[in-house]
């Protein structure tokens, strides 16, 4: 664990998003248009989590493993360096991952191979960018992945824009959840 001093997250992200701050619940859904936040504000509360607890161990996830990087990964990076924490995070691109100096990590998988989320060991948290984007049965894989008895708490954040193929009261997400 490594006690590092954040401003209140109020400062740090939209108001609209900054009592995801506090919030342990299982899932969190972050909706909005391009440029609302979203995708900071989940990266933010994960870095967080990442430099004080003793454990974490974050699945970073899109459709395709080969947008991550473009995405989750290089948000979370400007985010380390706009915060000044560069010197607490190695970041790597073969495997795709982020290390902290406390030993937590962000692990980058896509959905197109579904399959190698289970060889994670103890995951504690999933992030969903473009969750809109996501099947119920990739969800269901990655779902029943996220589990660790070392945790301080698993959960799983789903950034995702107001764009769906159909009526999005049709779409599994809502249905499920809402």
């Amino acid at each position: 664990m490594i006690d590092v001093k954040f401003p209140a997250f109020r400062k740090l992200v939209n108001e609209r998003f900054a009592e995801i701050f506090d919030n342990r619940d299982r899932y969190l859904f972050l909706w909005g248009g391009r440029n609302s936040s979203k995708s900071v504000s989940a990266s933010r509360k994960l870095i967080y989590r990442c430099l004080n607890e003793k454990y974490f161990r974050c699945i970073l996830i899109k459709k395709t493993f080969e947008s991550i990087k473009d995405s989750q990964y290089q948000t979370i990076k400007d985010d380390v360096e706009q915060l000044g924490l560069s010197e607490l995070f190695v970041f790597r691109k073969s495997p795709l991952e982020i290390e902290c100096v406390n030993g937590n990590k962000f692990i980058a998988r896509g959905l197109d191979k579904v399959e190698k989320l289970k060889s994670i060991k103890d995951p504690t948290s999933a992030w969903y960018e473009e969750g809109n984007q996501i099947t119920e049965e990739d969800f269901i894989t990655v779902t029943t992945s996220i589990r660790s008895i070392r945790a301080d708490y698993i959960q799983e954040i789903f950034s995702f824009n107001p764009e769906t193929e159909t009526d999005y009261e049709q779409f599994w997400l809502w249905q499920m959840f809402f």
